[in-house]
């Protein structure tokens, strides 16, 4: 995680550092701090469809099942 933090620090809009980030939060519970990822990586990108399936699991595991449904919603969308 502080690769890719410092990373961040010099290159803020790069979208893949970001969900790298965030995959390495998702593993250790940080469900807030993936939203906040997340949330970067889709006002620079909003049909990543990996950023918005990080959003819908972490929404799920912090008990938002409606918001989870319809990030994962979006996140098929992208790909279909």
């Amino acid at each position: 995680m502080k690769v890719c933090r410092l990373g961040l620090l010099s290159y803020p809009s790069y979208v893949e550092g970001r969900i790298v980030l965030a995959m390495a939060l998702m593993a250790l519970s940080r469900h807030e701090d993936v939203l906040a990822e997340v949330r970067v990586a889709l006002e620079l990108q909003p049909d990543n469809a990996l950023a918005l399936t990080l959003k819908g699991e972490a929404l799920y595991h912090r008990g938002a099942p409606a918001q989870a449904k319809e990030a994962l919603r979006r996140a098929l969308a992208v790909v279909l």
